[in-house]
């Protein structure tokens, strides 16, 4: 913001558990493309949404520009294999326990959930039974399948 610069992270606004949520996200993202100077790419990570923004970057020579951040965070996102391999063990539709979860609106130890899906950033998007859509973060969270 010192910059004069607003960073804007459509899915940070609407739930991924929710498809119809996903896809309308992803519609704002595109929308706010008709508005922006340029498009950053933050760390090695392209999720198939941010993908679709570059391809209209690209199709109206909005230029991109690739931050790299040396971090913590960063050590965090699992490369494709991972995800691919996540998504094969915690299919849609599993059942999974709780064990671990760093937020202060995790539902308790030992709820269980149904797995929705898991995103490009290897966390697992779960219906918690206690009707939470928190989900387990790649490198932070665990849970494991019933």
């Amino acid at each position: 913001m010192s910059r004069g610069l607003i960073p804007l992270a459509p899915h940070l606004y609407f739930d991924d558990n929710d498809p119809q949520e996903r896809k309308f996200g992803q519609q704002v993202g595109k929308e706010w493309m008709r508005c922006v100077s340029e498009v950053w790419v933050v760390g090695d990570r392209i999720s198939s949404g941010m993908e679709e923004e570059l391809k209209l970057a690209r199709l109206w020579s909005i230029p991109i520009k690739k931050v790299k951040f040396h971090n913590e965070q960063e050590k965090l996102y699992p490369d494709r294999n991972t995800v691919e391999q996540l998504r094969k063990e915690y299919s849609a539709g599993c059942r999974v326990k709780l064990l671990k979860m760093d937020d202060i609106q995790a539902p308790p130890i030992g709820t269980e959930g149904t797995v929705v899906h898991v995103d490009d950033t290897g966390s697992i998007c779960v219906r918690w039974d206690t009707g939470s859509g928190l989900n387990v973060i790649y490198g932070v969270d665990r849970c494991v399948k019933i």
